[in-house]
């Protein structure tokens, strides 16, 4: 038997796969078998075996599966593979609920391991299979099945998301009901509307479609509000001490003096810029894992840093032992290290916070020592209106090598602040409790297939009828 070591899979050094005849000869371990193939086909044998074994080990590890167990009332009927059979089964209540207890209550929802990424069909199956149900539904003229199954479903998810411990949960719910949307606005664009059975009597197929389509946009508002929350109490734990309080530039570090200071230094938590850094890593490789959305984490990574932005910069303005110079170098190099982070993920970062932050590090910079460079500040400055300049000016703390601000530069700026006092805000506003992305108009311009999926440990005899039957 073959040993496995790996931390992050969270299997023993006892763990084992296979038999070690068997991988010998499937992994080519044999030097004597290898000799006798080109590089080209031991390579491409190589890859074939890797594949296969990551699929056993992740399957040992971590399997689809759900605590769901259906009612075996009618079930052989389902034997016989008619139009009679799949129209009694869509039209039972037993089918919505293996949707619903077996797809999302009971549901375990797939760890991730960066190490061992799934399929998408391995992440998506819950939207595809629903989806599948639905468009049979649609097909059938069954409005009242969609309209019940849809009243159960999106509570049922949006349960789950208010109960999410982790980021990977509400991960997979934004995904899977993302992808939904997009399977039932492509269905809805591409079929004509059906004739309703004559016992129909509410709105026709194609309406219970669109009506579930809102339904979905609006759970997406509402699982990524339910996510804000949760990131927002955790970053807001680590943006203070890693953005503004941590020095880990060499060389401009502050010593601050006086009691208070002492203090404040005192209970401070001493958490570097890479922390933060890492939230954001291992948050996009979650996001990856789980197939959401590129445009959906761009949006979200630039919500965050405005969010971060925020705190800091509404922590820095009332702060006096933090408007110095060094303080000013080392908030902006911090700032950087998030920017550069960005850069190398390839995503595009336009939080007009985060300017201002950088733009409030750069005034604690620049020289303050005549009123001609104050024409610099305002014009380097241009995104803090007057009352925050001169909120920071007031406040700027001296280092042992600096002269203090001149008084009449300090007149001069409070002039001019008193122009727009009444309109200027000091502290930079709290953010909406969501990200600024339309969900219908943005996935119901996308397209999906659907695949026809349902894990094998999973024992969900309706639901996997309907989706593998032909008729």
């Amino acid at each position: 038997m073959i040993e496995l070591e790996d931390a992050s899979m969270g299997l023993s050094s006892n763990s084992t796969v296979g038999s070690g005849h068997r991988r010998s000869k499937t992994f080519g371990f044999n030097a004597g078998v290898e000799a006798t193939h080109s590089p080209a086909l031991l390579k491409k044998k190589h890859a074939l075996a890797q594949s296969v074994d990551l699929q056993n080990r992740r399957s040992t590890w971590n399997p689809l599966s759900s605590l769901f167990q259906p009612s075996t009332t009618d079930l052989p009927v389902m034997m016989e593979d008619t139009t009679e059979n799949l129209l009694e089964i869509l039209e039972s209540d037993a089918l919505i609920e293996e949707i619903v207890a077996g797809l999302v209550e009971k549901l375990n929802v797939p760890l991730p391991n960066f190490d061992m990424p799934r399929h998408a069909h391995e992440i998506l199956f819950p939207a595809h299979m629903i989806g599948q149900c639905i468009i049979r539904m649609h097909r059938s003229g069954l409005s009242t099945r969609i309209n019940k199954l849809m009243s159960e479903v999106l509570p049922a998810v949006r349960d789950s998301a208010l109960r999410a411990e982790g980021d990977f949960i509400f991960a997979f719910w934004f995904s899977n009901v993302s992808e939904l949307l997009i399977i039932l606005s492509t269905n809805n664009a591409e079929e004509s509307n059906p004739k309703p059975k004559e016992n129909e009597d509410l709105p026709r197929p194609r309406n219970a479609i669109s009506n579930a389509v809102k339904g979905l946009s609006m759970l997406l508002a509402e699982i990524m509000a339910l996510w804000l929350e949760s990131l927002q109490n955790r970053l807001s734990k680590i943006a203070i001490p890693a953005i503004v309080e941590n020095q880990s530039l060499p060389g401009f570090v502050s010593s601050d003096t006086g009691f208070f200071n002492k203090i404040i230094k005192q209970v401070q938590n001493h958490i570097p810029i890479d922390h933060a850094l890492n939230f954001f890593a291992i948050l996009t490789k979650t996001l990856t894992y789980y197939f959401v959305d590129k445009k959906v984490t761009q949006h979200l990574v630039e919500y965050l840093l405005s969010f971060i932005a925020t705190l800091s910069f509404n922590h820095v303005i009332i702060r006096k032992n933090f408007c110095s110079w060094k303080r000013g170098v080392q908030i902006q190099y911090n700032i950087t290290l998030l920017e550069e982070w960005c850069a190398d993920q390839e995503i595009e970062q336009k939080s007009l916070e985060l300017e201002k932050l950088k733009q409030a590090a750069k005034l604690l910079k620049l020289p303050k020592t005549n009123p001609q460079e104050l024409h610099s500040i305002y014009d380097i400055c241009d995104l803090l209106n007057p009352g925050q300049i001169q909120k920071f000016l007031s406040i700027y703390h001296t280092t042992e090598y600096e002269n203090p601000v001149p008084p009449e530069i300090i007149e001069k700026v409070a002039r001019r602040a008193a122009f727009t006092e009444k309109a200027d805000v000091i502290f930079l506003d709290p953010l909406p409790n969501h990200i600024a992305l339309d969900y219908h108009q943005h996935f119901c311009q996308k397209n999906a297939e659907i695949e026809r999926f349902v894990p094998s440990q999973f024992n969900l005899p309706r639901l996997n009828f309907v989706v593998h039957t032909r008729n």
